[in-house]
């Protein structure tokens, strides 16, 4: 897997690699990460891939990390009395 392109964003790390046929974009804040894998035959140029990166989608990734968080802090206090 070959990182090609680290996107600013001011509240998590965007990673953008080629590996095997697909972009992966991978989304990283504090102790969380998500990727999306998307074909490149469908999305061919690193252009594209920023263009699919909208606002409205990095609001959307950002509120599935304060879920995840949310949902780990709960299951973390229930088990760990």
């Amino acid at each position: 897997m070959r990182a090609i392109e680290t996107i600013p964003h001011s509240r998590m790390r965007i990673v953008v690699h080629s590996w095997n046929g697909k972009w992966i974009v991978e989304f990283e804040a504090a102790s969380y990460k998500q990727a999306i894998k998307i074909d490149q035959e469908a999305v061919k140029t690193i252009e594209a891939v920023r263009v699919l990166l909208n606002e409205e989608f990095l609001t959307e990734v950002e509120n599935q990390f304060q879920n995840l968080h949310k949902a780990w802090s709960i299951n973390f206090q229930k088990t760990n009395p």
